[in-house]
């Protein structure tokens, strides 16, 4: 049965009840008894009785069955697979614990403006939610803004996949953050790049990053980490921080790459995006031109997320796309929703939190070492 009709049969039981002891008192007539030195009718008593019962039971009913709320503010659509199944996840697990999610996303991709009027309309409506998830999208202030919500709010905040702008020491009182090691990530990147350059036997290698300023640690990890192992075979590394994680971006930073160049050669031997989507953009182009020398190109994605396109891709031998970071969204969704409940419940918990992502195909340790070089 419903919780609706519960509540109807409730009500009508307590009227009911009403209605049968106004008729009992008036057939027995009026009956009195002595309280303070005053007598007060019966009826009224009962009455009164019944009024209270059924003002008071049916307010803690509301209260008990009333449903626990906690929001999920994106910076990107679910149309993104790891996003998806993050988001897929978090709803799930929160249900097993019978809270209910609010799933809010920008109007636009990582468009902080949107983030900011979700933060408007929660502080609004913020009785109504225990915590929160937030996802941050990049913006001037990022900081302030950030800070700004969670003293605002004044309930539990967990950031989660990307990392505020925050040291561990700076973390406002009520919020935390859970995701992946994205320096890790990037240097992972680098070692699948340069294991993959390497079977192609030559020198004077120049990488191109197509990435964006959202998560900015993965390309900065892996430029770092390229350089250090490639040392003289790199002509040169560029990066183009314009993506917003979508398919389109790729094929569109890429193209805006190749018209660039004066030769019909393809740039570059390598490149690195920060998201599969983006990978699988500039995959499709470099399919799209005729007659290029594709197995001449390494591709390295970032994600890997079970059962997509991308993992099919880097099976095939045939592909540009080789390997890519992988982050589990599954385990990142049920590590969150733990750790937002213990807040929730006024636990301590560690302010930030990384995980360590993996390649999703392993390299030898034997080719590792001669990569340092």
């Amino acid at each position: 049965m419903k919780k609706k009709d519960l509540f109807f049969n409730h009500v009508l039981g307590i009227l009911g009840s009403l209605i049968a002891s106004v008729l009992f008192v008036i057939s027995k007539g009026i009956f009195q008894i002595p309280i303070l030195n005053k007598s007060i009718p019966l009826w009224a008593l009962i009455v009164a009785l019944i009024l209270f019962l059924g003002a008071f039971l049916p307010a803690i009913f509301y209260i008990k069955t009333k449903p626990k709320l906690v929001f999920y503010i994106s910076s990107q659509f679910p149309s993104n697979p790891f996003q998806a199944s993050l988001i897929q996840n978090v709803i799930h697990q929160f249900e097993f614990q019978k809270i209910h999610v609010v799933a809010m996303f920008p109007s636009k991709n990582l468009d902080a403006t949107s983030q900011k009027r979700w933060f408007d309309s929660i502080l609004e409506h913020k009785k109504h939610f225990i915590g929160g998830l937030v996802i941050p999208a990049y913006m001037g202030n990022h900081k302030n803004e950030l800070r700004k919500f969670v003293n605002s709010f004044n309930k539990p905040v967990l950031f989660i996949d990307a990392p505020p702008p925050f040291e561990e020491d700076e973390f406002p009182g009520n919020s935390a953050f859970i995701g992946y090691d994205n320096f890790e990530g990037g240097k992972l990147a680098a070692k699948a790049m340069c294991y993959e350059l390497n079977k192609l036997n030559g020198s004077d290698f120049k990488v191109l990053i197509i990435a964006s300023n959202v998560v900015s640690e993965r390309q900065i990890g892996f430029k770092q980490h390229l350089n250090e192992i490639m040392k003289h075979k790199l002509s040169g590394v560029d990066c183009r921080e314009d993506g917003q994680f979508t398919r389109t971006d790729g094929v569109k930073i890429y193209e805006n790459v190749l018209r660039s160049q004066e030769s019909g050669d393809l740039p570059y031997k390598g490149i690195f995006c920060t998201n599969d989507e983006m990978a699988l953009g500039v995959v499709s182009k470099i399919n799209d031109i005729p007659q290029s020398s594709k197995e001449e190109v390494v591709i390295i994605g970032y994600d890997a997320v079970a059962d997509t396109e991308v993992i099919e891709l880097i099976k095939n031998s045939e592909t540009s796309l080789k390997n890519s970071v992988k982050q589990d969204p599954d385990d990142l969704a049920s590590r969150s929703v733990e750790k937002l409940l213990k807040m929730i419940k006024g636990e301590n918990v560690k302010k930030s939190e990384k995980l360590n992502p993996i390649l999703y195909l392993k390299i030898p340790e034997k080719s590792k070492q001669s990569q340092e070089m």
